[in-house]
């Protein structure tokens, strides 16, 4: 009997057999054999204190579609901000 792969969209978790199947499937990769998992960067065009905010989403490599890509994203950018809030709340306490 053969082996079944399944491969899963690393936001949602969604599984399929054959991500080809799939319509807007994204399968993020390279050349190199040894690049297995890569990361997703998206800048927020703001420099902080010393360097521009960026979201990354790491170790990726597959999402079932483009709204779960940019979901990915914006989760990391609610943490990005979250932790931000969080940050300015301790030194409004210690002032």
């Amino acid at each position: 009997m053969g082996q079944v792969t399944m491969t899963a969209c690393d936001h949602c978790k969604r599984k399929v057999e054959n991500p080809n199947e799939h319509r807007g499937w994204i399968t993020l990769g390279g050349t190199d054999h040894i690049l297995e998992k890569v990361y997703v960067k998206r800048s927020t065009g703001t420099f902080g204190q010393n360097s521009f905010e960026s979201d990354y989403v790491d170790r990726v490599t597959d999402f079932c579609s483009i709204e779960c890509l940019v979901a990915a994203l914006d989760k990391k950018a609610r943490e990005r901000e979250d932790k931000k809030v969080e940050t300015a709340k301790k030194e409004s306490l210690r002032t």
